[in-house]
């Protein structure tokens, strides 16, 4: 038979007519402890999403200023010098990055003449080359895909 319970510090109990204190837990603390961390585990969930996506944004929009610098200096190489020609989204990518998987980096990326797709983690994000690019009379223009990354 219960006589009393003090959380934390054990439960009073009748043993063979002697009050003895026994030290556990009660269910109401059990259920109580259980609710408070799975809230907290929750809220650690989704903050942790919001990181990584944080972070694959991050990567893309690097990568975007990195296209667009590395676009200039290809458009502005032949201007100094006099020439014309074109070139594509997968040129430009190659004299930056060399190779469409850049280990170390935390990201893969596949081009072609206008277009430019990398992938962080799962995430993919796209940019297209407009127009196509003329040396001495069109300059290309790199932008984000559609969306979120639109305004970047």
């Amino acid at each position: 038979m219960y006589v009393g319970i003090s959380l934390g510090e054990g439960i009073l109990v009748r043993s063979g007519g002697i009050l003895r204190k026994k030290n556990a837990f009660t269910l109401l603390e059990l259920i109580v402890t259980i609710v408070i961390t799975s809230i907290l585990l929750a809220t650690a969930i989704l903050h942790y999403i919001d990181l990584r996506q944080n972070a694959s944004d991050g990567i893309a929009k690097g990568v975007l200023g990195a296209l667009r610098s590395q676009n200039t200096l290809i458009y502005a190489q032949p201007v100094l010098g006099g020439t014309t020609g074109t070139y594509t989204m997968r040129y430009v990518g190659l004299s930056m990055l060399r190779a469409p998987t850049t280990m170390g980096y935390g990201f893969s990326w596949t081009a072609a003449a206008t277009r430019f797709k990398m992938t962080v983690e799962g995430i993919s994000c796209r940019f297209t080359l407009t127009p196509y690019p003329n040396v001495l009379t069109t300059p290309g223009r790199i932008t984000a895909g559609t969306g979120t990354f639109a305004t970047w």
